[in-house]
C-alpha cells in the first residue's frame, strides 16, 4: 500500500465559497480524513485472529479506502510541476527553503506518475508490480519527508529566535507577537512529530532490514498517530482560515 505525502498534497486552508467563506473542513481535507480511516481499519484488523472473518472484511475496506486516495491524488504530479514553476529560480539557489521546497516538487514529480504505475500494475491480472518499483517509491516518500522537516526544523529554529527577541524586549507574554510566535513554534513541533512517524512508514516499505520492519500492529498504530496530526493540523489551520474571514 501505498501512501500520500500528506503535507504536499492537502487542501486545508484553500479555496473558498462562492460567500467568500472557507470551504468546509471535510471536503477540503477529504484527503486526510481518508488516510486516517484507511489506517484505523488497518489497526482494528490487526487486533483480530489471522483467519477470521472481520480481519478480511476490514482489510477489504481499508483497500478500497486506499483505491479512493489514489484516484485523489492521480494527478498530484501537475501540481507539482505547477507550484516549481512558480518558484524564482534565483531564490531557490540561494535560500535554503526555496531549495528544499524545490527538491520536495521535484521528488513528488517522479512520486505520483510512478505511484500511479505500481497502482495500475498491482490490479491487472497479467502485470505484478516488482519490490523494486514499490522500494523506489517509498524512497522518493522517505526524500520529500526529509526536506520537509529540514523546512519544519527551520521554522521551528526561527519562532524560537523570535520568542527570544522577544523576551529581551520584555515584551508582554500576552501580546499579539508572543502569541504568534508560540503557535509558530507548536506548529513545526506537530509537523516534525509527524514526518517522524511517517519516516517510519516510509523506511517500513524502503528498507527490507528487519530493523525497519514494523508489524501489522504497529504499522497501523504508526499510521493513525500520523493522521491524527495531520487532521489536527488541518483543523487548526481550518479553525484560523475561517477566523481570519469573519473579520
Amino acid at each position: 500500500m501505498r501512501l500520500s505525502p500528506l503535507y504536499s498534497t492537502s487542501s486545508a486552508g484553500k479555496g473558498s465559497t462562492a460567500m467568500g467563506q472557507p470551504p468546509p473542513f471535510a471536503s477540503a481535507n477529504s484527503e486526510a480524513l481518508l488516510r486516517l480511516a484507511q489506517f484505523a481499519l488497518r489497526l482494528l484488523a490487526s487486533t483480530q485472529a489471522s483467519s477470521s472473518v472481520a480481519r478480511k472484511d476490514l482489510a477489504a475496506l481499508a483497500a478500497a479506502i486506499d483505491s479512493a486516495r489514489m484516484c485523489f491524488r492521480s494527478f498530484g504530479g501537475f501540481d507539482s510541476l505547477h507550484a516549481l514553476q512558480a518558484l524564482e529560480p534565483r531564490a531557490a539557489s540561494r535560500e535554503p527553503r526555496q531549495a528544499l521546497t524545490a527538491l520536495q516538487h521535484v521528488s513528488m514529480l517522479l512520486y505520483h506518475p510512478l505511484e500511479l504505475r505500481y497502482w495500475l500494475q498491482a490490479r491487472m491480472p497479467s502485470c505484478s508490480p516488482s519490490l523494486r518499483s514499490s522500494q523506489l517509491i517509498s524512497a522518493l516518500w522517505l526524500f520529500w519527508i526529509a526536506c520537509g522537516g529540514a523546512l519544519a526544523y527551520l521554522d521551528l529554529a526561527e519562532a524560537r529566535r523570535r520568542l527570544e527577541e522577544l523576551r529581551a524586549r520584555r515584551t508582554r507574554e500576552e501580546s499579539e507577537e508572543w502569541r504568534e510566535a508560540r503557535a509558530a513554534a507548536a506548529a513545526a513541533c506537530r509537523r516534525l512529530a509527524k514526518l517522524t512517524l511517517d519516516a517510519a512508514l516510509a523506511l517500513h516499505w524502503t528498507v527490507e532490514h528487519p530493523t525497519w520492519r514494523l508489524s501489522d500492529l504497529q504499522l497501523g498504530l504508526v499510521g493513525t498517530a500520523s493522521s491524527l496530526l495531520a487532521v489536527h493540523a488541518s483543523w487548526i489551520c481550518h479553525a484560523k482560515t475561517y477566523r481570519l474571514k469573519q473579520h
